[in-house]
């Protein structure tokens, strides 16, 4: 459902929104951003609302800006989900969020989207709206791939049994875990496999834990960046650990460079088996190599 684009010159103060918990950034919310690209190609604002679940997403906060600015948005807001916001009725949502603090001259949702107090508002009211209070609306059918809809629960899923190539599938890029390098026990380089440590972000919702075959990117964005095989531990080292700390440990392949305090990109391309407690480091080592060799 659209309307006609209104070409006036005062759109050029006014802001095209697409609403949701995109924790993501599928392929299906892709559909939204390239509609939102629409209208700021004519003048308006193009901003990503994001309702804060409160729950680790697919993408962390600071990696669902960079997205987002990269595609070409204008701004992202978080708006965490406050009681106020919740009670709020559709019309008043429409009245003291979008109009008033965005002032709204286009909205662009899925067509299963609902808002206001207990989910009442539809894509019909919001169609109604927009005809009273004067903006454009666009609901987007839903994205299908291999029959079933695109989403944010299905991604999740997948990664939690370790698909991460049905993952890559509907985001469109690899699922990913990114941080600075730390120093760690370094017992990995005394038992011949040195691994680079990240401590990934609570805000970022983790995979099935196991090891997978990665493919590691150093200095993204640069004239210099680096691309090398890895193969990468995500869990709490059952074998040599008595605690829940989660760590993500990659051990690079022909790499020797000193990275420490740097930054990494870990991009998980293949789940290769669960992660197990050995009786003995020995049988930690041996695992390690047949993993490796499953990796090359």
């Amino acid at each position: 459902m659209a309307g006609n684009l209104n070409k006036e010159s005062n759109n050029i103060t006014k802001t095209a929104v697409t609403i949701g918990k995109f924790d993501g950034f599928h392929f299906g919310h892709q559909l939204l951003i390239d509609r939102l690209l629409y209208f700021k190609q004519n003048g308006m604002r193009a901003v990503a609302i994001m309702i804060d679940s409160g729950k680790p997403g697919i993408l962390s906060e600071e990696e669902c800006k960079d997205f987002c600015m990269k595609a070409g948005l204008d701004d992202v807001i978080r708006i965490p989900f406050t009681d106020e916001l919740r009670t709020m009725s559709p019309e008043e949502f429409i009245q003291n969020v979008l109009l008033k603090r965005f002032s709204i001259g286009a909205i662009v949702v899925g067509t299963d989207f609902r808002f206001g107090y207990e989910r009442k508002g539809s894509i019909q009211d919001l169609e109604e709206f927009s005809v009273k209070y004067g903006f454009q609306f666009e609901a987007i059918e839903k994205l299908e791939i291999d029959g079933e809809v695109v989403s944010s629960t299905r991604i999740r899923e997948a990664l939690n049994r370790g698909d991460v190539m049905t993952a890559e599938k509907l985001l469109g890029t690899p699922y990913f875990i990114e941080g600075e390098i730390l120093h760690g026990k370094h017992l990995g380089s005394t038992i011949g496999f040195p691994t680079l440590n990240l401590i990934p972000s609570k805000e970022k919702f983790l995979p099935r834990f196991g090891v997978y075959k990665t493919e590691c990117i150093f200095n993204e964005n640069t004239d210099i960046e680096e691309h090398f095989t890895g193969l990468t531990n995500i869990g709490v080292r059952p074998t040599i650990e008595d605690g829940d700390q989660v760590t993500v440990e990659t051990y690079v392949l022909d790499f020797h460079q000193d990275v420490y305090g740097k930054k990494v990109k870990v991009l998980l391309k293949d789940f290769i088996r669960p992660e197990m407690k050995f009786d003995s480091l020995d049988s930690l080592i041996d695992q390690m190599k047949k993993d490796l060799e499953s990796c090359k």
